[in-house]
């Protein structure tokens, strides 16, 4: 998942950070992408679906 927004919007950042996620930054001419690692979903075999990312 990511967002794209001007570097200098705070609450963006916040938000993002808030989702307790592993995050990576590239600013370019004030312009800020943020990018959030999503755990990758796995089936337990059971039916269930679960996910590899720690909590």
């Amino acid at each position: 998942m990511y967002a794209v927004t001007q570097a200098s919007n705070t609450g963006m950042v916040a938000a993002m950070r808030g989702l307790g996620l592993p995050l990576d930054y590239q600013v370019e001419e004030g312009t800020l992408v943020i990018t959030a690692r999503l755990g990758e979903t796995v089936s337990t075999g059971a039916g269930e679906v679960g996910s590899t990312s720690a909590p």
